[in-house]
């Protein structure tokens, strides 16, 4: 048995669970005068400054709506914000380790992020499409869905609909038998 207060849900991926990983231009500097708060001990022994010049540039590069890629792996997360938007610039995202357990939140994920290239889905217990949902198509040409759980030939079709430009499948640690169905359907992979 398991207490109800020791079991966790999940999160939202929101703005603010994105920006938890990326620093504000506007946060207290991590090196004022370019000097960190930690020294280092010599080969004499002396204690030296650490210096970390381009705090402030690297924040630029930073800022998530303007961002190629985010990773959000391991984060706990279990759905996502519809109010989501404003990252057109969004190519890859690794949602990687995550506790994403439904085709719906993927569909989700696909309709706020459309412009997506590559979706590291790995490690999250989605399973087996259930064919209730409706989605839109994506255009992602990579998806990593390693270790998901999924164990039936029909989900495998479903992909080719729901990633038509797909290149690149990764669904490696599933528990698929008939390996040869699968690879006549996706002749295009690389």
């Amino acid at each position: 048995f398991m207490r109800i207060s020791k079991l966790d849900l999940g999160t939202s991926l929101d703005i603010s669970l994105i920006r938890s990983r990326y620093v504000e231009p506007s946060a207290p500097l991590v090196a004022p005068n370019n000097l960190l708060p930690h020294t280092a001990r010599t080969s004499s022994g002396k204690e030296k400054s650490i210096e970390f010049h381009g705090e402030m540039k690297i924040r630029t590069y930073q800022q998530p709506q303007l961002l190629p890629r985010i990773a959000m792996r391991n984060m706990g997360i279990s759905s996502i914000s519809p109010q989501l938007v404003g990252f057109n610039n969004l190519r890859e995202l690794d949602l990687g380790g995550n506790l994403i357990c439904e085709w719906d939140i993927v569909f989700e994920i696909i309709n706020i992020f459309p412009a997506l290239d590559i979706l590291n889905l790995a490690s999250n217990r989605i399973g087996d499409f259930n064919g209730k949902a409706e989605f839109q198509s994506s255009l992602a040409t990579e998806v990593n869905l390693h270790s998901c759980g999924i164990q039936s030939y029909t989900t495998v079709e479903v992909l080719d609909k729901i990633f038509p430009e797909l290149k690149q499948l990764c669904l490696a640690y599933n528990n698929l038998s008939n390996l040869m169905e699968i690879q006549a359907k996706f002749q295009k992979l690389e």
